[in-house]
């Protein structure tokens, strides 16, 4: 939002619009306790809008079937539907990530990998395929927001932003995240990736072979 606000203020009112809706319309306390007064609800989205998703901490474990369903609906719709942080566990939940590349927050990579095996986790800081682009969250999302300035409006007008920001430097969407232990397995098999989590899980304590593939209901030799 930091650097729309500057995009307008640099080009003028005309150059973006940008609202906060929640489902209902109702106020949302995000997790950092700060409670969002939204302008309007899912039924005030504007015609051409891009959707930009977010979510709170363990959205995984907390399915919101309305929402899921909302975003379905916008993408019928020919909305643009991006994922910042967990917002991408919503895109998910909703059916948008099958066969594409994405990136997410490290916290929620194990859970992609195991629930939606079809999306290919990147270890990037965001990522555009089509109309859904994914962002891994924190300070990531200023530099997505960055190159989409970059791409729509010109160079010149994002290292203006990006300098009234204070930033030195604008890492790119290849830009591997700070690697945390399930970002280094690039694996996609459900089984070794599920495995490789109870060893890490118990490393004072090894696991045998024969239990972890017990476990994982393949044999030994499988594993």
């Amino acid at each position: 939002v930091e650097v729309l606000r500057l995009l307008r203020r640099l080009c003028g009112a005309d150059a973006c619009a940008y609202r906060v809706l929640s489902l209902d319309g109702a106020p949302v306390t995000a997790s950092n306790g700060v409670r969002l007064l939204p302008d309007g609800g899912a039924r005030d989205m504007p015609a051409r809008a891009v959707v930009v998703v977010v979510a709170g901490v363990e959205a995984s474990a907390t399915p919101a079937p309305a929402l899921a369903a909302q975003i379905r609906a916008w993408a019928r719709r020919g909305h643009p539907v991006w994922g910042v942080s967990s917002g991408v566990v919503r895109l998910a939940q909703a059916g948008l990530l099958g066969g594409r590349r994405i990136a997410a927050h490290w916290e929620d990579v194990a859970w992609l990998r195991e629930a939606h095996p079809a999306a290919e986790v990147s270890a990037a800081l965001f990522v555009a395929d089509g109309d859904v682009m994914t962002c891994a969250g924190g300070l990531a999302a200023t530099e997505m927001m960055l190159w989409v300035v970059r791409r729509d409006m010109g160079a010149g007008i994002a290292e203006e932003i990006a300098a009234r920001l204070v930033l030195d430097a604008v890492r790119d969407g290849r830009t591997s995240q700070r690697r945390m232990l399930d970002m280094r397995f690039q694996t996609a098999n459900p089984a070794v990736f599920a495995a490789l989590r109870m060893m890490r899980a118990n490393l004072f304590s090894a696991l045998t072979i024969e239990r972890i593939a017990r476990q994982q209901e393949i044999s030994q030799r499988q594993l």
